[in-house]
């Protein structure tokens, strides 16, 4: 059987104590509550990028050139005594890209919203400008038995939501214009364009140019696809996040904006194997992540949002209320004035509500001001009723000082943004 502390003091330090452990349960509450509304804000991206363009992914240019290997075979029908010749055919793609320097000039816009949930978009003007040595036919012999036919080069450029595209991009090459077509004509990375080229004279180093309008939702990634891929981007967004498979090996980060430049090596990259692996699927052999190609990325959110803000000054509420409920305690014993511990659950239900009250005005507001709001309002609102309690104002004053004190030491937890990479 549980004995009671006959002790006054230590009774009344059990039950505080067991008010603390209460306190968690609506505090629990609020953070689900807060994954909850990020949650709706995850809803509210998705119907974005179902009716606008989702986040875009844009492979650089590589070529494609197909040929087809056939071959005879002969064999004797026992029962007609007849010889039969079968032909057989091979199909094969030869896939290269040598240098290839693309340039991105984003601006990122802030007018999509759904709800109170406000969704960055971006558009972007995307220069490509690269270099390709044409293969030796002649290196690619078949058997003695067998000949090649090849098929007409073209120039692929994979884009994750071709929605986004804004115009008709064209390459330019060796004096040409040429249009783009719909898709890239490979099974398991359809979303694209190409273009049908000339075919060239063998071993010709040849120049081509790409301008492409490209827009998305909140993230815009490129994949490496070349011998030597070089990427640069700028724009003025001031928080950007770097992630995917690089990283940047150039950056600056301003008010004025950001710029980024990438330089990736075919050697320190699995792109072009993917493609092959990709370029050779079909549905009833699907290779793992056979519709994504390893990418950089680069992210126009804020590194840390409302939301994320909002979980971190909830994981101290449990701190902050033993903390209050210890200064209370002291006052109480102190000045020998008996709360009851009814007393000291409302002031931690006051302590909770500032949570709630963080959490609902920083989705109308920036969140240093939902902040100030909501700690001057709990501020307020303990002070009022500790003068009560304590039955004396200066210092009901002075327990609301510390408190202010106190809140303003906290927002160091929310205050730090979250590195850029």
């Amino acid at each position: 059987m549980l004995k009671v502390p006959r002790n006054p003091l230590l009774s009344k330090a059990v039950v505080i104590g067991v008010l603390v452990v209460l306190m968690l349960i609506p505090l629990g509450m609020i953070e689900g509550l807060i994954a909850e509304r990020a949650a709706r804000r995850m809803e509210a991206v998705a119907s974005v990028q179902a009716s606008f363009a989702g986040s875009q992914t844009l492979a650089l240019p590589f070529f494609i050139w197909p040929y087809v290997e056939h071959w005879s075979e002969q064999s004797i029908d026992t029962n007609n005594r007849v010889r039969v010749t079968q032909v057989s055919e091979t199909k094969h793609l030869l896939i290269f890209a040598d240098q290839t320097q693309a340039a991105a000039d984003v601006v990122v816009h802030n007018d999509r919203y759904r709800g109170i949930h406000r969704v960055r978009t971006f558009e972007s003007t995307i220069t490509v400008d690269g270099q390709v040595t044409w293969p030796d036919r002649a290196t690619i012999k078949p058997a003695a038995d067998r000949r090649i036919v090849w098929g007409e080069p073209r120039l692929v450029l994979p884009i994750s939501d071709v929605r986004g595209l804004r115009g008709s991009p064209s390459l330019a090459s060796q004096g040409d214009t040429i249009k783009f077509r719909e898709g890239t004509q490979m099974q398991m990375l359809s979303a694209g364009l190409h273009a049908v080229v000339p075919t060239p004279a063998d071993g010709i180093t040849a120049r081509y140019s790409i301008t492409v309008h490209l827009a998305g939702t909140e993230r815009l990634a490129f994949a490496p696809t070349a011998q030597a891929s070089m990427v640069k981007v700028r724009s003025a967004w001031t928080d950007p996040h770097f992630g995917g498979s690089y990283l940047p090996s150039e950056r600056t980060v301003t008010a004025a904006g950001f710029s980024a430049a990438w330089s990736v090596s075919a050697l320190a990259s699995d792109v072009q194997q993917q493609i092959r692996t990709i370029a050779s699927a079909t549905p009833a052999d699907r290779p793992p992540r056979a519709s994504r190609l390893d990418a950089f990325e680069i992210d126009f959110i804020e590194a840390v949002n409302t939301y994320l803000l909002a979980e971190r000054s909830t994981k101290h509420g449990a701190l902050i209320i033993v903390l209050v409920f210890a200064a209370l305690f002291l006052f109480d014993t102190l000045r020998s004035l008996n709360a009851h511990p009814v007393q000291y659950g409302f002031v931690g239900l006051a302590l909770v509500i500032f949570f709630l009250l963080l959490l609902s005005l920083s989705e109308h507001i920036a969140f240093g001001l939902a902040y100030l709001a909501a700690a001057s309002v709990c501020i307020l609102l303990i002070t009022y009723y500790v003068s009560h309690v304590l039955a004396d104002r200066s210092r009901a004053l002075g327990f609301g000082s510390g408190l202010a004190l106190m809140y303003a030491r906290f927002t160091r937890s929310w205050s730090r943004k979250g590195p850029r990479y």
